[in-house]
């Protein structure tokens, strides 16, 4: 079991691009990722009040994975 210490996820529509930043806490570890990367599709219609990101860090035999849903502010 962990904690999401921080996450952040960005998206430029018009450019297609989005990023992303998670650091999460588990046992006496802190697992730390940045990614980008292209919006390949198009799963937005209407006005979306929200998003959400999934992650999976492996390092060796280690792994952690989380959810965040983020609120459009």
């Amino acid at each position: 079991m962990g904690v999401i210490g921080t996450a952040s996820l960005g998206a430029v529509f018009t450019n297609s691009t989005v990023t992303s930043n998670v650091q999460i806490g588990s046992a006496d570890k802190v697992w730390k990722a940045t990614g980008n990367g292209a919006i390949n599709a198009n799963l937005f219609n209407g006005s979306p009040l929200g998003a959400g990101l999934t992650s999976q860090l492996v390092n060796g035999s280690s792994d952690v994975s989380g959810v965040a849903i983020f609120k459009k502010q």
